[in-house]
Formats: structure tokens, C-alpha cells, sequence
């Protein structure tokens, strides 16, 4: 089958001064794009065409570049085509792998799976520069006349109410539209994807401070999902929070920003990537964190000096914000659009996957970091017939009774006031050992383990890794993938801040595609909604260990909290906490108290083996805890110490005040003794 096929589409968008801190010519413009299907190939499974694009109104000297609003509507026409009649454009994961300059190009649709009224396609244009995942809804047949069936009204949309708060922009937004090839009456999927990109576009010349816009910025990628459509587009809000901004690997002058985006409430929702290559006065040491402005995110600084963070961090208020938003959702919807139930934990998924280093196949959501331990040892027993799990004698009990409880026989090594380097758990090994189990950065002493270089030597010995990063996740850096890593578990709830309910559990893909996951659940299975209980086919990636509904408050939690964590980089997180938990050494060394750990001061140890946990030895520390809260200080008692954990929000000025306390309290006991 053969088909010539011609379209039309422009896009008219005005800022009208909403933004008057930008200039006239970064917040209004005018293009047209017109691109023509010359040929198309289609077959029951896939459809390949030869497309041409031709640009209006590009100054002269302009690039000229796709954009994902023509690429979209392309790919849409090309689902069209295929399933021989309107469609619904429902979800949408895309991305620009590199831009698009030239105007003709083959696409390609291929038909993944089809229900009574939904297709997937899997799409590329131009060789896989602008791929991804189409999910589309049939839509009834009608008949069309020629001019209605080749074209596309003009579609319009204008800004207002506009603010901007730090990382966060948001709109309402009145779009006049009308698509009849593809679609109903309803906001166009191809205009929301433009409208991201614009206002992408001006968030990123806003935080660098540029009223002239750049040529050089583009989308990267774009993942749309729709819980419900948007039937009246005249009175739209848009609202775009900054997850990221970094510099890019290839070249340290272009930055990465990465968006999360919300449509009325989350009725459509989308994350969104922007890469902007600034001008050469333009450096990302622009981008360099103000500490003070990040400590005003955590409200519990206004009245409390807080060093309880590894037990629970707060919420930073952004986090509170999400929480409350998804309250607000649950008080006025319930259950109306609950796609956003599932796609909720995706999302957060997507997040996590990026800050440890990993693929989100890779990551389930489990109840805590025990039932996470109970997993690996469940699957453990599949992998060896070894019974002897190596692991240091500080580890928190979480990370060791559920080794025993399967039968297992946990190997403890002695630390020096918490120094283990990785040489004596090595020299622990025996041929009986089955694994090692260790934390990243242990609860009572702070210590750091070295996680690379302990996995590398591990893996050439044939040994599973398991590892308790609840004390890093949020902190410090952890790099999943490239460290060896069995399998891992983190709670949320303390130095990521995401609050209580979820753990972060995550396998190396040769693992878990070797093991069967030892408990299941209505989620477990490929199509949980066909609710087969006869024939049940069980996925084996790690989400299948989520085993019912999510509980979506506490995801929209984690997903905050991660995306604060990697807008300020878990790099430049711990150089923050390593810088104030060396100036509380430094400063308690001017004092008869004296540290219970190996960082004796803070040149002593390996800079790579510190963390913000640090133990103060004090003859009553449950008197010292209680007086300590009576001036607003909040520590923990962890082994008969003081547990000082230390967070980026906290201060220099928190330090003094704690060592000022804590020598006002010595002295006060020692004069009524």
C-alpha cells in the first residue's frame, strides 16, 4: 500500500511581557513548519515512510533543527496511517538522541501490541535520532472530507499569570487549537510538548540570568502520560519543577536540565530533558549551590538545630509541597485518573535509578531495608550452597538477622574504633564464604566503606556483594553499575529525606535475570489487570517485588526528595557534609570531649573513608541528650555515644552551637558534683 500524503501546521505563541525580566525577543515568536509524507510502505506490523520538511520563517543565518512539535505530529500521522484511522495521541516517550538538521528523512512505526482500542508503536525518525514508544487510542471512524483529512488548523497558545520561583515555573495557559486528522477536540499532545520546550527554553535564560535568546537549545527527551484527556484547553495550568541542571559528560559548557512537568493536576504528566549550550562567558560555575539559600528549603532550621539525620532527615519544603499536593489530589479526585497511582512510582523509579547510578529495570520499591535484606538472602540461597556471610560486627541488625533467620551464618569482622579497611575483610574470605554484607557508611561509627574497590575484588573471587546504603542514599555518591554491586537496599527516610514507607531496593541485571524472586503478588505479572490467577506470567525484573498498590504520597516523597538530591549532586553534597563534620572535629579537638570513632581529628583518616556521622563519648548521654534539647539540639544515642549526623542544610553556626552547649553542660554537671 502506497500513500501521498501533505500537511500543514503553525504555532503562534505570545508571552505578552509576562516575563518582563526577558526580552521581547526570548518571549514571542512565529514559525511555520510544513512537511509532506511522500511515500509510506505499511504492512500489518509496520509502516515506513520518506518525509520531507520544509521550514518557514527561519531568519537567515538559523539553524534549522525538528522540533519535537513537527517530529510529534509526524509520528502521529504515521500511527494514523498505519492503524488506518483517527487516533488519540494517550502516552508518549521520546527522545532526541541528537537534533535533527536535516528535511528529509525516513520514518518508521512498528506495532508492538494492540488491544480493542489501544496500539503501541515503537517509532524512529531520521535513524533512530528521534525514537521512542507511542501509545495511541483508536478513536471511532468518521468520514473526513480531502481538506480536513490533509489538514491542520493553525493552533495557538498564550501565557499568563506566569511566576517563577527558583526551580520552579508555572503558567496558565489558553490554547485555541483544532486537529482533525488525528485526534479530537482536546489539548494537543504535539502543543504541550511545544509549550514544555518554550518554557524550558526560558527557565534555562532566566537561571543563567540571559534576557537574548540562544540558538543552541534543544529537547532531549520527553516522556508524556496521560491519566485522562484535557477537553477544554482555554483554561490550562502548566507547572515545570527543575529536577536537575549539571554540565553534560561530552562537553562541561553545555548543561543538562531535566524537568518534571504537571497538567492540571497531574491529568497529563511528563518528564522532560532541555539541553542548552550557553555562550562562552557562560560557565556552569554560575550554577555553584548557595548553602545558606538551600537551608532556607528545610523549615525545621527556623527553630530547631537538627542533627538527627541519620535516624529521619525532614522534609525539604518542596517535598512537603509534593506531599500535600497529592493530598489535595486524593481529597478532590480519589480514584478519578488513577493511572497516576502506577506512573507516580515510574517516575520515582526514573529519579532513584539516576541518582545511584543504575537503569530503572533495575530498582523495585520495598517496604523497608529488612525486607530487602530477607530478599537477597531468599535469593542468595538460590546461588550457592555456601553458608558463611562475611560482614563487619557494627552492621545494624537489619543488615544480619535475616541472614540468620534463612539459615545463614553471619561471620563477623572486628573494626579499630570502626576502621575496616577492605584488606581485612579479604583476609576474612575462606571457602565457605557465600557473600559479603556490608553498609556503604555504618550507623554507630560513621565509617565509609570503600564500595569500589571492595566489589572489584570481590567479583574476581566469585563472591555475591550485598550492601546497606541507608547512610548514603542522599548523601553521598554510590554509582550502582559500576562498583559490582549483587544487590543493594536504602531506606528513604533518612538522609534522602523522603519520610517513612519506602525502601530503594536494586539488583545487577545478571542477577536477577538468574534468580526467581522467592514472593509474588498481584503486580508480580506482565498484565496485573488481566487479573489471571490460572495462567499468571510473572515478570522477572525487580519491580515485581512490588507486590500491590503503591502507596503514592510517600512516592511523590521520594521522588521530591531525589530530584533535590540531584539538582545539587551527591558530589557536591558530601564535599558539604565532609567540610562540617571536619569543622566539628576540629573544633571539639579544643575541647576535653573526645570522639568515640577512628576520626581522632580530621586529617587522621582517609578523606574517602569519613562521612557526616560522627560518636561523641560523654559519661551520661542520656542526661546530655536531654539537656541538649532543651536549646533547641537534637541528636540521637546510638551505642552509648552521642550521634552527631550532619546534613548539607545544617551550618557552620549549628557546629558552634552544639560544641558551646555541649562545654556549658559539662560545666554546669561538673559544678553541682
Amino acid at each position: 500500500m502506497s500513500t501521498n500524503l501533505n500537511f500543514k501546521l503553525s504555532r503562534n505563541y505570545s508571552f505578552e511581557e509576562v516575563l518582563p525580566v526577558a526580552s521581547p525577543a526570548l518571549l514571542s515568536g512565529r514559525k511555520r513548519e510544513h512537511y509532506n509524507i511522500i511515500q509510506s510502505q505499511k504492512n500489518e506490523t509496520s509502516l515506513t515512510a520518506q518525509i520531507e520538511v520544509e521550514p518557514r520563517d527561519i531568519a537567515p543565518g538559523e539553524p534549522y533543527y525538528v522540533t519535537a512539535f513537527i517530529g510529534s505530529e509526524i509520528l502521529k500521522s504515521l500511527c494514523a496511517l498505519h492503524a488506518g484511522g483517527p487516533i488519540y495521541l494517550k502516552d508518549l516517550e521520546l527522545a532526541f538522541y541528537k537534533p535533527i538538521g536535516k528535511k528529509q528523512f525516513v520514518g518508521t512505526v512498528t506495532l508492538e501490541s494492540e488491544t480493542e482500542n489501544e496500539l503501541a508503536y515503537r517509532f524512529s525518525l531520521a535513524e533512530g535520532s528521534f525514537a521512542g514508544l507511542a501509545k495511541v487510542e483508536k478513536l471511532p471512524a468518521r468520514d473526513l472530507n480531502k481538506e480536513e483529512r490533509l489538514n491542520y488548523v493553525e493552533e495557538s497558545f498564550d501565557f499568563s499569570e506566569v511566576d517563577v520561583h527558583g526551580a520552579r515555573i508555572g503558567f496558565n495557559a489558553k490554547v485555541n487549537s483544532r486537529e482533525v486528522h488525528a485526534s479530537t477536540t482536546c489539548l494537543n499532545k504535539s502543543l504541550i510538548l511545544e509549550m514544555i520546550g518554550q518554557l524550558g527554553i526560558i527557565h534555562g535564560h532566566l537561571l543563567l540570568g540571559l534576557s537574548k535568546k540562544t540558538a543552541n537549545v534543544w529537547a532531549g527527551k520527553i516522556t508524556l502520560s496521560s491519566s485522562e484527556p484535557i477537553l477544554d484547553p482555554k483554561n490550562v495550568r502548566f507547572e515545570l519543577d527543575l529536577k536537575t541542571v549539571r554540565a553534560a559528560q561530552s562537553d562541561p559548557r553545555v548543561l543538562v536540565a531535566d524537568y518534571k512537568v504537571s497538567i492540571n493536576d497531574g491529568a497529563i504528566t511528563a518528564d522532560a530533558r532541555m539541553y542548552f549550550d550557553p555562550p562562552k562567558t557562560v560557565t556552569t560555575a554560575q550554577a555553584e549551590v548557595n548553602w545558606d539559600e538551600e537551608r532556607k528549603h528545610f523549615p525545621i532550621t527556623q527553630e530547631q538545630t537538627y542533627f538527627m539525620n541519620a535516624a529521619m532527615t525532614p522534609y525539604r519544603d518542596e517535598v512537603e509541597q509534593a506531599v500535600s499536593h497529592e493530598t489535595r489530589l486524593m481529597t478532590t479526585r480519589g480514584g478519578i485518573g488513577d493511572g497516576r497511582f502506577y506512573s507516580t512510582a515510574d517516575s520515582a523509579r526514573r529519579s532513584l535509578a539516576q541518582l545511584i547510578g543504575t537503569k530503572p529495570l533495575n530498582l523495585a520499591f520495598l517496604p523497608s531495608t529488612s525486607f530487602g535484606v530477607n530478599i537477597m538472602a531468599m535469593t542468595a540461597l538460590q546461588k550457592t550452597a555456601k553458608r558463611e556471610v562475611i560482614m563487619p560486627e557494627d552492621e545494624f541488625t537489619a543488615s544480619v538477622l535475616p541472614w540468620k533467620h534463612h539459615g545463614f551464618k553471619p561471620r563477623f569482622i572486628q573494626s579499630d574504633k570502626g576502621l575496616l579497611p577492605v584488606e581485612k575483610i579479604l583476609a576474612a574470605i575462606t571457602p565457605d564464604t557465600a557473600a559479603v554484607m556490608t553498609s556503604v557508611i555504618q550507623f554507630g561509627t560513621g565509617y565509609r566503606q570503600d564500595i569500589a574497590r571492595l566489589g572489584r575484588e570481590l567479583a574476581a573471587r566469585g563472591i555475591l556483594f550485598f550492601v546497606n546504603a541507608t547512610q548514603a542514599l542522599g548523601a553521598f555518591p554510590i554509582r550502582f553499575d559500576e562498583v559490582g554491586i549483587t544487590a543493594m537496599t536504602a531506606s528513604c527516610h533518612k538522609w534522602l529525606g523522603a519520610g517513612l514507607g519506602v525502601t530503594v531496593f536494586a539488583a545487577a541485571e545478571d542477577y536477577w535475570k538468574s534468580v526467581t524472586w522467592p514472593i509474588v503478588g498481584w503486580r508480580s505479572v506482565t498484565n496485573p489487570w488481566d487479573l489471571d490467577v490460572e495462567n499468571p506470567e510473572y515478570r522477572r525484573e525487580p519491580s515485581a517485588l512490588e507486590l500491590g498498590s503503591m502507596p503514592t504520597t510517600v512516592m511523590v516523597a521520594v521522588q521530591a526528595a531525589a530530584e533535590a538530591a540531584l539538582r545539587l549532586s551527591p558530589e557536591r553534597i558530601s564535599e558539604r557534609i565532609l567540610e562540617l563534620s571536619d569543622d566539628l572535629v576540629t573544633k571539639l579537638q579544643k575541647t576535653d570531649f573526645k570522639l568515640a570513632t577512628y576520626r581522632a581529628s580530621a586529617t587522621s583518616a582517609d578523606k574517602n573513608s569519613r562521612s557526616g556521622i560522627l560518636g561523641i563519648e560523654v559519661d551520661d548521654p542520656h542526661f546530655y541528650q536531654r539537656e541538649l534539647i532543651k536549646k533547641g539540639i537534637h541528636i540521637t544515642i546510638r551505642r552509648g555515644q552521642l550521634r552527631v549526623a550532619i546534613h548539607y542544610y545544617n551550618s557552620h553556626k549549628d557546629v558552634d552551637h552544639l560544641v558551646t552547649t555541649l562545654q556549658a553542660i559539662r560545666n554546669e554537671r561538673r559544678s553541682l558534683v
